[in-house]
C-alpha cells in the first residue's frame, strides 16, 4: 500500500486555494519561504507607546490577486549602455502605469 501526503496551500488574506501545480500561478503569487517576507504595518500594544505600529517582514502565503495588491512599488530592469549589465529603477506602480 501507498500513501501520498496532499498539502494544500491557501491564501491568509483571503483563504482561496492557490495551486501549487500550476507554474503560471506561482510565478504570481507568494508562498513562504522562509527566506523573505512581504512587508506589513503591525500593530502590537505590547510595545511602549512610541513603537505601537512599525513596518516588519511577514511571512505569509499569498494568492495572486492578493499578491498583487500587496505589491505597491514598480521594478524596472534597465540594461547598461554596453548591454553587459544592468540597474534597477524603482517607482510607485501608479506612476510606472
Amino acid at each position: 500500500m501507498s500513501c501520498e501526503t496532499i498539502k494544500i496551500y491557501k491564501c491568509d488574506m483571503c483563504g482561496a486555494v492557490i495551486d501549487t501545480q500550476d507554474d503560471a500561478v506561482m510565478r504570481n503569487c507568494v508562498i513562504s519561504s522562509g527566506y523573505y517576507g512581504v512587508l506589513v504595518q503591525e500593530y502590537n500594544p505590547s510595545y511602549d507607546e512610541e513603537y505601537r505600529t512599525r513596518i516588519e517582514h511577514a511571512s505569509i502565503d499569498l494568492c495572486p490577486s492578493c499578491a498583487d495588491r500587496a505589491t505597491a512599488i514598480h521594478r524596472e530592469v534597465v540594461p547598461t549602455e554596453d548591454g553587459r549589465s544592468c540597474h534597477h529603477e524603482y517607482t510607485w506602480r501608479g506612476d510606472a502605469e
